[in-house]
């Protein structure tokens, strides 16, 4: 008959600190799943949105707003540290539609952006996909 046993890592491991995930520079800790959306690689929020305000999918994300035509706001459940932060963001295929992120729309706790047709005008597309990476 099988029993179960704990192999006991042999030196014992240490686990890493949000600031340890912050640096990225450790080679010695272990990763934990609550501490690895600290490291600087990690997108720190991310949705799938329709122009409504509907997100179909999202992590990090507490509501999706229709500003206006062309124009949605994610609000982040965890604000970023400050504005130096990174958002990337498509329309569907098929849209034909440039993504926007003006400077003055960006705060620690939320992000607007402006969706844009080949004319140069604001419109709403179908599907928005949104990510953001920088510091919790």
């Amino acid at each position: 008959r099988c029993t179960s046993f704990i192999r006991s890592a042999s030196p014992p491991l240490d686990f890493a600190t949000q600031a340890q995930q912050e640096t990225g520079t450790s080679n010695v800790v272990v990763v934990t799943p609550g501490r690895q959306h600290f490291h600087p690689t990690a997108t720190k929020f991310w949705a799938e949105t329709d122009f409504a305000g509907v997100a179909n999918v999202s992590y990090n994300v507490t509501s999706v707003t229709d500003t206006g035509t062309g124009q949605v706001t994610i609000t982040i459940a965890t604000d970023m540290s400050s504005v130096n932060y990174v958002v990337v963001g498509n329309v569907a295929a098929g849209d034909c539609l440039a993504v926007q992120v003006p400077a003055a729309s960006k705060s620690g706790a939320s992000v607007r952006l402006d969706v844009y047709n080949r004319s140069g005008v604001l419109s709403d597309g179908s599907v928005l996909n949104v990510a953001g990476f920088g510091d919790l």
